[in-house]
């Protein structure tokens, strides 16, 4: 909690994960709390493409990738190989992500869940510049 005379928290993303709560600039098991970018968040797929979907499990990873540019960029989950897109990223505190990636962080999702066209994720990273 900020005292008197401290400057005020920043916003950050935080996401559930295994009972913890972890986010951009969170800090769990050891981790820098000074590295915005040590993401760890479990999320559900947005637009999930089931054709792309249709040949993996749970326990599949998906590589984590910029699409679009400028104020049009989103964070999509490709399928590696064919880099068929299966869905997008969308949370509160996305921006952070992005800019991460740009800065040549690297990410990567595992599918935790997956009912039919439903496909929750945990997205960690994989790489630091």
């Amino acid at each position: 909690m900020a005292g008197r005379g401290s400057p005020p928290a920043k916003p950050v993303a935080k996401a559930r994960t295994a009972g913890k709560t972890k986010g951009a600039g969170g800090a769990s098991k050891g981790e820098s709390p000074s590295d915005p970018c040590d993401i760890t968040i479990t999320t559900v797929l947005q637009g999930p493409k089931p054709s792309a979907l249709a040949s993996l499990k749970v326990g599949a990873s998906l590589n984590v990738q910029l699409h679009g540019t400028g104020s049009a960029t989103s964070v999509v989950c490709s399928v590696p190989g064919s880099n068929a897109i299966a869905g997008s990223l969308a949370f509160h505190g996305i921006a952070v992500l992005i800019s991460c990636i740009r800065n040549g962080n690297s990410y990567n999702a595992e599918i935790i869940t997956l009912h039919g066209g439903n496909c929750e994720v945990l997205v960690s990273r994989t790489k630091s510049p």
